[in-house]
């Protein structure tokens, strides 16, 4: 009686050394791109914090704020209660996000909100933004603002819209 062979083929062994080196590649491209790191992500990401402050305003009766840099937004508490904008703001951020890389926040206008004819849009970043939007507990937003947000090959162009009287922030896509 004959006994069988036992093992793998080299043939066997070789497919199963490519099928991981294929799988591993895949693995290593995905990993290197951060995920969600565009531009519409951190668009909706601005206007949720924007949010958070006007919310956060009416339920603790302080201004809160929202400070915007070239790497990071932040929201501060002020220290008094009321309407009027405070001179003392509680120094620890209560919220933050940080935008990778691959995202460029070009300006922060303020004034009205610009639209698509005014010319308004911003021609080069601004790599000493450091702004502030304040929201009241009455709702309101001052100065009405506008944050310009692309990606860093400018094939993805938002802006966030931000009213003074009704303090509603809005996301929207192209310049």
């Amino acid at each position: 009686m004959k006994r069988g062979q036992r093992g793998f083929t080299i043939i066997e062994l070789m497919v199963v050394v490519v099928i991981i080196a294929i799988l591993s590649g895949l693995m290593i491209s995905a990993s290197s791109r951060p995920y969600g790191a565009n531009a519409k992500v951190v668009s909706e990401q601005i206007t949720t914090m924007m949010n958070f402050a006007r919310l956060r305003a009416s339920a603790t009766r302080k201004t809160q704020r929202v400070r915007i840099t070239p790497t990071a937004a932040y929201v501060e508490s002020g220290v008094t209660t009321g309407l009027t904008l405070p001179t003392a703001w509680d120094p620890v951020p209560i919220q933050q996000i940080t935008w990778p890389n691959t995202v460029v926040v070009w300006d922060v206008t303020t004034g009205a909100a610009p639209n698509a004819a005014s010319g308004t849009e911003p021609t080069a970043a601004n790599a000493t933004l450091d702004v502030y939007i304040n929201f009241r507990p009455d709702g309101q937003a001052s100065p009405s603002s506008t944050v310009w947000v692309t990606d860093t090959a400018e094939s993805w162009k938002y802006r966030v819209i931000v009213y003074h009287v009704t303090g509603g922030v809005y996301s929207r896509q192209y310049w």
